[in-house]
C-alpha cells in the first residue's frame, strides 16, 4: 500500500470515566481530543489509532512505516497506580525504545508528546518504574486549570519557539501533575516554564537533545498550534527521506484504519472493532475490544 502524505500514529490513553470517584477504568475504552485531529488535518497528515493492546509484532510491521508517532493526555489527575494506564506506560515505554533503536538505522520518527504522554516520556528517560517513589521523585502536585505566557529560555530552541508563540491566545492548561522546574530531566533541554494558579513553577516545554521528541505539559492544540510547527518540519522530513514508493503494511494499516474521526456526533456500529462517540469538552472517545 503506498502512503501519499505523511502518517502519523496515535497511542490515545485509557478512558476514565469518572475522575472524581476515579472507580471506574475501563480497559477496552481511550479517547483523544478532537483539537488533536483538527490540528493533524490542517496541515495535510493522516493519522492512525494504536491501541495500546496492540501486539508487539503488529507494532513491529507498521512502526518503520510511520512518519511521526503522538502521545497525546490522559484525564486530570494522578492514576499512575491503576492497572490500564501501566499497561498504556508500558506500550509507550516500548514504542519510544524501538523508535530510538530504529534512528540507529537512520529511521527518524518525531514524537510529540502532551500532558500525560510528555509526563511518561519524562519517567521513560529516566528509566523508571511507575511507582510512588518515583511520582513523586519526578513531578509535583499543581492547580493549573489555566492560561499561561510560558517563561522561554534564552537559547537557540527557547528563540524559536518563543517566536511561534501566540501571547493573545495564551497556552491552555488542564493538569495536576507537572515535572518540577528544578527537577533534571535526563536527556532533554528545557525550553519554556509556566506558573499554576498558585505561583508554583513547573517545567512546561522540552525538547530531546538528540532525538525529534517534543514535549508539551500544556495543550497547543487547543489555541497555540504554531508551538507544533518544529514536529510538523521533522514529521514532513521523515516522508520525504523515505524510498519511493512510500509503502506501508496494507494488512495491520487497514485493521488498525478502522475508524477516521470525523463527526463529533456519535455513530454506532461502524464495524465489529470499532465504535466512535462523542463526549463532553471537545474529547472523542475511541472504543476497541481489548
Amino acid at each position: 500500500m503506498i502512503k501519499s502524505k505523511p502518517l502519523v500514529g496515535i497511542l490515545p490513553s485509557p478512558y476514565i470515566k469518572d475522575p472524581v470517584t476515579k472507580k471506574q477504568f475501563i480497559s477496552n475504552e481511550v479517547f483523544i481530543t478532537a483539537d488533536l485531529i483538527t490540528f493533524l488535518k490542517q496541515n495535510s497528515i493522516e493519522y492512525i489509532i494504536i491501541p495500546y493492546t496492540i501486539t508487539k509484532s503488529e507494532l513491529h510491521k507498521i512502526l518503520p512505516n510511520l512518519d511521526g508517532f503522538l502521545f497525546p493526555s490522559s484525564t486530570r489527575g494522578n492514576y499512575y497506580s491503576n492497572k490500564f494506564i501501566k499497561q498504556h506506560f508500558l506500550k509507550q515505554k516500548y514504542i519510544v525504545n524501538n523508535i530510538k533503536l530504529l534512528a540507529k538505522n537512520n529511521i527518524l520518527i518525531p514524537i510529540l508528546a502532551l500532558c500525560h504522554g510528555y509526563q511518561n516520556m519524562i519517567l521513560i528517560e529516566n528509566k523508571f518504574n511507575l511507582t510512588n517513589k518515583n511520582i513523586k521523585k519526578t513531578f509535583i502536585n499543581v492547580s493549573s486549570i489555566n492560561k499561561t505566557i510560558p517563561k522561554f529560555m534564552n537559547t537557540k530552541l527557547g528563540k524559536l519557539f518563543k517566536s511561534k508563540f501566540n501571547k493573545t491566545k495564551k497556552l491552555y492548561h488542564s493538569h495536576k501533575l507537572a515535572p518540577y522546574s528544578k527537577y533534571v530531566i535526563k536527556n532533554y533541554e528545557v525550553i519554556a516554564t509556566s506558573l499554576d494558579k498558585n505561583k508554583k513553577e513547573f517545567i512546561d516545554i522540552v525538547k530531546h537533545k538528540k532525538y525529534p521528541f517534543f514535549g508539551f505539559q500544556g495543550h497547543p492544540e487547543v489555541e497555540n498550534t504554531k508551538l507544533f510547527a518544529p514536529f510538523i518540519s521533522c514529521v514532513n522530513t521523515s516522508f520525504n527521506k523515505k524510498p519511493k514508493p512510500k509503502l506501508i503494511n496494507k494488512e495491520i494499516y487497514d485493521k488498525l484504519n478502522l475508524v477516521k474521526l470525523n463527526s463529533r456526533k456519535a455513530k454506532k456500529n461502524l464495524c465489529n472493532k470499532f465504535k466512535l462517540a462523542s463526549t463532553r469538552h471537545k474529547k472523542w472517545r475511541i472504543f476497541y475490544k481489548a
